[in-house]
Order: structure tokens, then C-alpha cells, then sequence
């Protein structure tokens, strides 16, 4: 990390993972799983469901959910979190097929790519 200075007050720049900069040991595992969550309640919102329905699509419970979506997913294996984006997709587009006239209007915009995981894609056959 490198210091700058910000109109007079020094600030220390950080490395883009803010795990590893407060010093957390599996800071990149961490990174990981934050980016995952994160797509899962992007999606979640902008399918317009409850969190409650989204518990019931992914087979866990409600508040389950509701702490991995507040941060708190330790304990929760990076695969699992795929899992849960795989759910999530596949029963949108599932939808989005047997309503042809919305699925010409509206492109598939919610599919996760693995690229966007670098780390994650290795764990994929």
C-alpha cells in the first residue's frame, strides 16, 4: 500500500481487497464469497423477489439468506454461493422461455459470468 496525500491529509491507499488490507488471512477467499453475495442480491433485487421466495429457490432458510446478503457468510463454501447463483438463473430463464414475447423484448442480462471469478472458475469443470 502507498501513501497520498488528499487536500493536506495523508491517506493510505489500499490494495483492492479490503479483507487483506485489515489483515484477514483468507482475505482472497473472502473477496471471493463478498463479489459472489453481491451478485446474488443484485439479482434477487432486480428480479423483484422477496428474500423469503429467493430462501425457498435456493433450499435454505430465510434467515440463512438474510445473513449471507448482511455480509455474514463465513462458513458458507464458495461453491455453495455458485450453487446459489446457478439456482437463481436457471429458474429465471425457465421463465423467460415459456414467455416468448418477453423473452425476444428483454436479453438474458442476469447471467453470471465465470470470468468475472477468476478464482471460482478453476473450481469449475
Amino acid at each position: 500500500m502507498s501513501n497520498a496525500k488528499v487536500k493536506g491529509v495523508e491517506v493510505e491507499m489500499g490494495t483492492g481487497n479490503v479483507y487483506a488490507d485489515l489483515g484477514f488471512a483468507d482475505a482472497d477467499e473472502m473477496l471471493i464469497k463478498a463479489q459472489l453475495v453481491s451478485k446474488i442480491a443484485e439479482i434477487i433485487k432486480r428480479k423483484g423477489i422477496t428474500q423469503t421466495q429467493a430462501a425457498q429457490l435456493l433450499g435454505m432458510p430465510r434467515p440463512k439468506l438474510s445473513n449471507l446478503l448482511s455480509g455474514r457468510f463465513r462458513g458458507v463454501s464458495e461453491r455453495r454461493l455458485m450453487d446459489c447463483l446457478t439456482s437463481l438463473d436457471a429458474t429465471y430463464a425457465d421463465r423467460r422461455q415459456s414467455d416468448a414475447t418477453v423473452a425476444e423484448r428483454r436479453p438474458a442480462v442476469d447471467r453470471v459470468r465465470l470470468n468475472d471469478f477468476p478464482r471460482v472458475r478453476r473450481l469449475v469443470p
